[in-house]
């Protein structure tokens, strides 16, 4: 295990020694259509996500991804969320703030970074906005789509697509913290034990971490 952990090291401090400031540049976030990228398939699994302090379980979806043609950066979403029982459908955008474009063994890595607000359907119950910011490294391409590559290049942390922020309610009056992600969760605190991906600390069953989730969305 220490001999495993050794390597990793010593292979994470190669690779990020051998990113020079020629292999690293800025892009314009218009130059990519991310559309496809940040969409989630109806056959992908669920991805974990909390909301509130206390970590309640978090379901999220963004099923559709559509480019905006007048402004290139932003990209309108239509989704749905759960929270306990209650589903609801939410509309939104995204917008590309920042890409840094990195090349490596013949391949384009793009760490990009973005903002969102989704706005859920203010007809259901307990409903709100989603608003924060987001990022993920993808491979670039026409269009761009998504790695899951062992290290991130520009970071320690091995993630994918990761968004963190705040709920708020429709009427301002409540403000929750919420994240979500395709292989782990940022700000969680406790929450994430696993070691190589997403796994519920079990202190926190009671917030619905330890329900089977079927196809909800």
């Amino acid at each position: 295990m220490r001999i495993h952990a050794y390597l990793y090291l010593l292979f994470s401090f190669l690779f990020f020694n051998q990113l020079s400031a020629q292999q690293i540049s800025t892009a314009d976030p218009v130059s990519y259509d991310f559309s496809e990228a940040l969409v989630q398939s109806d056959d992908a699994p669920d991805v974990p996500g909390f909301i509130s302090d206390h970590y309640r379980r978090l379901g999220i979806r963004l099923k559709s991804v559509v480019r905006n043609h007048q402004n290139p950066a932003e990209y309108y979403v239509y989704g749905k969320s759960k929270v306990r029982s209650n589903i609801t459908e939410f509309a939104g955008l995204i917008t590309i703030d920042s890409i840094n474009r990195i090349e490596k063994a013949g391949i384009i890595y793009l760490a990009t970074y973005w903002s969102f607000q989704f706005s859920e359907n203010q007809t259901d119950k307990h409903t709100g906005c989603f608003e924060g910011r987001g990022e993920a490294v993808f491979i670039s391409g026409n269009p761009v789509f998504r790695t899951s590559p062992i290290i991130n290049v520009l970071k320690d942390d091995n993630t994918d697509r990761i968004y963190y922020g705040h709920w708020i309610t429709h009427d301002a009056k409540l403000k929750l913290p919420c994240s979500w992600g395709d292989f782990s969760i940022r700000n969680c605190g406790d929450l994430d034990v696993g070691k190589e991906s997403f796994s519920p600390n079990p202190k926190y069953y009671s917030m619905g971490w330890n329900e089977i989730v079927d196809k909800w969305w």
